[in-house]
C-alpha cells in the first residue's frame, strides 16, 4: 500500500487542534511530554535529570498558556 500525501486545509487543523487543547488539555500535556522525553533523552544527562528537565519546561510552557487564557477571559 502506497503512502500519499494527505492535503490538509492549515487554518482549519490549526482551528481544530486549538479548540482540542482547549477541549482536552491533558492529552496536549501528554502529547508535549512525549515529544521532549524523545528530545531530551539524547542529551547527556542521568534519568532524574532529564525527567527534571521535562517537568521543568511543561510547567513553564502551561504557566504561559494558562496566563494568555487568564488574559482572554
Amino acid at each position: 500500500m502506497e503512502n500519499k500525501p494527505i492535503n490538509i486545509d492549515k487554518e482549519t487543523l490549526k482551528a481544530d487542534l486549538i479548540l482540542l487543547i482547549e477541549e482536552k488539555p491533558e492529552l496536549f500535556k501528554n502529547l508535549i511530554k512525549e515529544i521532549l522525553r524523545e528530545k531530551i533523552n539524547k542529551l547527556p544527562m542521568d534519568k532524574d535529570e532529564r525527567r527534571k528537565v521535562i517537568e521543568k519546561l511543561i510547567l513553564e510552557d502551561f504557566q504561559e498558556i494558562g496566563d494568555v487564557y487568564r488574559a482572554l477571559a
